[in-house]
């Protein structure tokens, strides 16, 4: 919750449904859009969308972006915030 900025996510892991969703390019188109390149500033992995509150949970990754109502899920569960 430290680092909503996200000029400040250099490094970080984010989770996403496949590599052609939808979810994986509002993604890149987000973080192009403050400046970081997608491909090498930051880690996208393909993560089942049931699997993702788990992951965030462990620290696999430090966020993701998927359909609800897994991002909710991840609230309840003290584990996430919606960004």
């Amino acid at each position: 919750k430290d680092r909503r900025d996200p000029k400040d996510w250099k490094g970080m892991t984010f989770g996403i449904p496949f590599d052609f969703s939808m979810h994986n390019y509002l993604l890149r188109y987000y973080l192009a859009e403050h400046g970081l390149d997608p491909d090498r500033d930051v880690q996208l992995r393909v993560v089942a969308p049931p699997e993702m509150v788990a992951n965030l949970r462990s620290g696999n990754f430090d966020g993701f972006l998927g359909p609800d109502p897994i991002n909710q899920r991840a609230v309840y569960d003290g584990v996430g915030f919606l960004h």
